[in-house]
């Protein structure tokens, strides 16, 4: 008969330090913040490049890129923020 789990395995949680922990989950955090902001700067050129000369959808195409260049700056600023007080602590 097979056994279909190994014998000898540590299968208990590891300890880990609180600060890698919050470094772990803000790191996946800023990445989808990064990530969103980066979608929706390309969803703006699309929608820029698709206004075919519409001033009104110019300029709303512009403040979609203006406000998702502001989050993304925010976010590696927050990002930055984290990084320094974890690792003052």
């Amino acid at each position: 008969m097979m056994h279909f789990f190994a014998a000898g395995v540590d299968w208990s949680i590891p300890e880990a330090d609180p600060n890698t922990v919050v470094k772990g989950i803000m790191g996946g955090v800023f990445f989808l913040l990064g990530l969103v902001a980066v979608g929706f700067i390309i969803y703006s050129g699309i929608k820029f490049q698709l206004s075919r000369g519409n001033a009104g959808k110019m300029v709303e195409a512009r403040n979609t890129m203006l406000y998702s260049i502001v989050g993304l700056v925010l976010a590696i600023a927050a990002w930055a923020i984290v990084r320094f007080v974890i690792g003052n602590l």
